[in-house]
């Protein structure tokens, strides 16, 4: 009965935190907040970790919606701590998680606008990066690093590396007529031609906004 009850408090508390995120319902916030705290006693109890680190994303999704970056910060260490996600990668039982998880951390330390904090993910990302191989492999995992890589260079102004990892995404996006696919692929079109405007091509992104 435990399980299930703290299951159910987990699907609750999800789904009321993103529907919060995209729509902004005070009465989705309150029943989120609820239903989160209700879970927040499985931190010490590793027979329900999953359902705890779950909860903790919920409280991620919370936070950003409410543009709390630092908490946000704080409460996503806790999920990486609770993944072991700090140990290396040698007894890393779930590193593609683990990466996943590090991935979202990135973007949260760039959020920031802060250089120390972009400095940060940069070192997250060359750790993902350079450790990239067949057992690791996840589609998602791929194309996001090298998004966020676009993300750190847009940042410097380094515009040539910014293109380079965004046109490498490219080819992680998931078959265009899956479900997400064509989504993803018109978002990276959508930077790519952001990317022209900005070093002064504006034929080559009106052609290609026009298509």
């Amino acid at each position: 009965w435990s399980h299930i009850k703290y299951h159910l408090a987990d699907l609750i508390g999800t789904y009321s935190a993103w529907m919060y995120y995209l729509y902004g319902d005070k009465k989705d916030l309150r029943i989120a907040k609820r239903y989160i705290e209700r879970n927040k006693v499985l931190k010490t109890n590793d027979k329900f970790k999953r359902i705890y680190i779950s909860n903790l994303r919920s409280q991620s999704v919370l936070y950003r919606a409410n543009l709390n970056i630092k908490k946000a910060i704080k409460n996503h260490e806790d999920i990486l701590n609770a993944l072991n996600c700090f140990n290396s990668r040698e007894v890393q039982k779930k590193e593609r998680l683990c990466d996943e998880e590090k991935l979202n951390y990135s973007v949260l330390l760039m959020d920031t606008g802060k250089e120390k904090n972009f400095e940060k993910a940069k070192i997250i990302l060359d750790e993902i990066y350079k450790n990239e191989n067949q057992k690791n492999f996840n589609l998602d995992n791929r194309r996001s690093v090298r998004v966020n890589y676009y993300a750190y260079y847009l940042n410097k102004n380094n515009l040539e590396d910014a293109e380079k990892f965004l046109f490498d995404s490219i080819q992680y996006i998931k078959n265009i007529e899956e479900r997400g696919g064509k989504e993803d692929y018109y978002a990276m079109l959508e930077r790519l031609y952001g990317l022209n405007i900005i070093q002064g091509n504006f034929n080559d992104a009106l052609k290609g906004l026009e298509k």
